[in-house]
């Protein structure tokens, strides 16, 4: 067989296994191997909240996280639950005012079955979000009052002698979050002020399926964050140990990003582009099958005049692990796609992947497209080895003969093999 039909012997074995390859994930993960775009459908009632059905949203119907009661009703003016709602061209974000937190993040292009139409939730269970002057437990507080007005939510509790302000603002389009957590001093005198902004998730644990075929698979949920350009991570498996260690503890830097991956989406929410302190470590024991996750974001604020108000901003981004939407919203996030050792040879091979995608709206496709553009690169370089491998094979028995004439003089048993191999 001659190198040209080795060539095209292999494409179709690459073919073949690609195929093959596709089958066996969309059997193993189709909770999530499926990403495919929505499709218009009006669910029926008393289902879960499917792309084109905000209505379902925005009236709490069936909801996977209701939110838990207000205690302090008697005190606080609830919003409507149409308020709570923020209906953007790319996700669907509800509030609860109950505990100041975020109850789901949908995302309208991104299914979570791949014959349904319910759309990708990012949070597994209510995400909290609490500002705190002085963090003395990790309890949510409940009894926040609500304002809405456009696309800014702001909830406002006080705490002991300061008042605590939490403003989202949710884009109209896009994954980005900003969250400013506002601390005033309400007392007669001056303050000290160390702030700290909880956060408080329960992760899904999955089942552990990693194996040399699938090094990296939709069981690897955990926990991440950026420093200098660099991404550290840990598994939910390792991070929820018992006698786990904290994921990060880092005094006074300034992070890339910080929160939850979970293989092809991501949940973020960091103090971005300033010095803060970071505690990320297993929370109290959850229900059976989840794990539950605080992180602590900590700034030194000194000493607050009364009346004087001081604000921790945090950035987040809740959306797909997309390397142009993750550059479009800052640069740093690239590095939450991990591709390995071989990122420098990947993030261009991920390019010309996705270019060919566009053409052909298929991965098993493309992957062989780009295969094929590969061998036809690289076919001179391979033409020429095996015209080279043809040679030697052609002039080994004379260079066998040589070596067994000259065996006792190594030296002179070289010059003739170089002389012959300069005449052919």
């Amino acid at each position: 067989m001659n190198w040209d039909k080795k060539s095209v012997t292999a494409t179709l074995i690459c073919f073949l296994f690609v195929m093959g390859y596709m089958y066996y994930l969309q059997n193993k993960y189709p909770d999530y191997y499926a990403g495919a775009q929505k499709t218009e459908e009006s669910p029926p009632q008393n289902e879960p909240v499917k792309a084109g059905d905000t209505a379902a949203v925005a009236s709490g119907v069936s909801p996977e996280n209701a939110p838990a009661p207000v205690v302090e009703a008697s005190t606080v003016t609830p919003l409507t639950a149409a308020e709570l709602v923020f209906d953007t061209k790319n996700t669907i974000v509800r509030f609860d005012q109950s505990k100041a937190g975020i109850q789901e993040i949908r995302l309208k292009d991104y299914l979570a079955r791949k014959d349904d139409s319910e759309m990708v939730n990012l949070l597994d269970a209510e995400m909290i979000v609490q500002g705190t002057p002085v963090l003395t437990s990790r309890t949510p507080r409940t009894g926040w009052a609500a304002k809405r007005e456009g696309q800014k939510i702001t909830f406002t509790k006080a705490d002991g002698t300061w008042e605590v302000t939490q403003t989202y603002t949710v884009p109209t389009e896009g994954y980005g979050l900003e969250v400013d957590v506002s601390f005033k001093n309400i007392s007669a005198t001056e303050q000290e002020l160390n702030a700290t902004s909880l956060i408080k998730q329960e992760l899904k644990v999955p089942e552990k399926s990693s194996n040399f075929l699938v090094p990296s698979s939709p069981s690897d949920v955990g926990m991440i964050y950026g420093l200098g350009g660099s991404r550290k991570d840990k598994t939910i498996h390792d991070l929820c140990e018992k006698e786990a260690e904290p994921f990060a503890s880092l005094k006074s830097e300034k992070v890339d990003y910080a929160g939850f991956d979970k293989h092809y989406f991501l949940g973020l929410l960091w103090a971005k582009n300033q010095a803060a302190d970071y505690l990320i470590e297993r929370d109290t024991d959850a229900a059976q099958g989840h794990c539950q996750i605080s992180t602590m974001i900590t700034q030194k604020f000194g000493m607050v005049a009364p009346g004087a108000v001081q604000t921790m901003k945090l950035s987040g981004y809740f959306g797909p692990k997309k390397v142009e939407t993750l550059e479009a919203v800052d640069p740093a996030l690239k590095s939450t796609v991990k591709l390995g050792w071989f990122s420098f040879f990947a993030h261009p091979l991920l390019l010309a992947l996705k270019g060919v995608h566009q053409a052909v709206q298929n991965w098993g496709l493309a992957i062989i497209f780009v295969t094929i553009i590969l061998k036809l690169a690289f076919y001179p370089l391979t033409r020429a080895a095996a015209i080279s491998q043809k040679r030697m094979q052609r002039l080994q028995p004379e260079m066998n003969a040589i070596r067994e004439k000259h065996k006792a003089d190594p030296q002179r048993q070289q010059r003739e093999i170089m002389a012959f191999m300069s005449q052919n």
